[in-house]
């Protein structure tokens, strides 16, 4: 979902919200109170310029669930392919067996030569810069 990605990117959360009407919902009430949703104490802000970074709110990857990160909640991630983020250990055991071990492996893989390339980039951009 577009709007529900472009919200979390904004640090607006939305656990629980399903469907588009939910999500309006939810700006609507932010727009109302006048007030932008706070950012989170354990939020950091990417200094990284190239390659993966992190912008804004996770959702959960478990199929199904809808939540997502909050100004109160951080979710933990994988811990071997440090990609998919889950709001807790039953969305993560249960996306294990449905999907996540076919793609783990090749996906730290993947992030560990994305982040070679990066480290690349950015130290020959420091050179040119």
């Amino acid at each position: 979902n577009s709007l529900r990605g472009q919200m979390l990117r904004q640090l607006i959360p939305c656990p629980g919200a399903k469907t588009v009407d939910e999500l309006c919902d939810l700006l609507e009430a932010e727009l109302e109170s006048g007030v932008p949703a706070p950012v989170p104490e354990w939020y950091e802000f990417s200094t990284v310029r190239f390659g993966p970074r992190r912008i804004g709110y996770e959702p959960c990857g478990a199929r199904g669930c809808f939540q997502t990160e909050t100004t109160d909640s951080q979710f933990g991630r994988c811990t071997r392919c440090k990609l998919v983020y889950y709001c807790g250990k039953e969305c993560q055991a249960s996306d294990w067996k449905a999907r996540h071990k076919k793609v783990c492996k090749k996906g730290a893989q993947d992030r560990d030569k994305t982040e070679k390339v990066s480290q690349f980039i950015s130290m020959f951009a420091d050179r040119m810069g």
